[in-house]
């Protein structure tokens, strides 16, 4: 039995498949088959690789957090740590470390 989390997740998926193929010049009957279909592979890949694992899906607050650590990343160039300090209401201790941090390592989580 499929969990209305994995349901929806599914239904999420395939909407955004339909509404990419449509923008992309679909019509939009073959743009619901297609997506369909994709949708369908794609939640059976989500099973295979993730089946029986709890997930914890974060909330639009951490990855606004996370956004903004990647923005200040990409900014900081040495001598603006005040204006991003500023900018992003963070510190400038804060500044320094996200940009001592490699990409890969900035936690989603605090």
């Amino acid at each position: 039995m499929v969990s209305r989390a994995a349901e929806h997740l599914a239904l999420i998926i395939r909407k955004r498949l339909v509404q990419a193929l449509i923008v992309e010049g679909r019509r939009p009957d073959a743009a619901v088959r297609l997506g369909n279909e994709l949708g369908q592979l794609v939640e059976e890949d989500i099973v295979r690789e993730l089946g029986g694992v709890r997930l914890v899906i974060p909330t639009l607050k951490l990855l606004e957090r996370r956004d903004k650590r990647r923005q200040i990343k990409k900014l900081f160039h040495g001598d603006n740590c005040n204006q991003l300090a500023l900018e992003f209401n963070v510190s400038c201790a804060t500044v320094y470390r996200i940009a001592a941090t490699r990409e890969e390592q900035l936690p989603l989580f605090d």
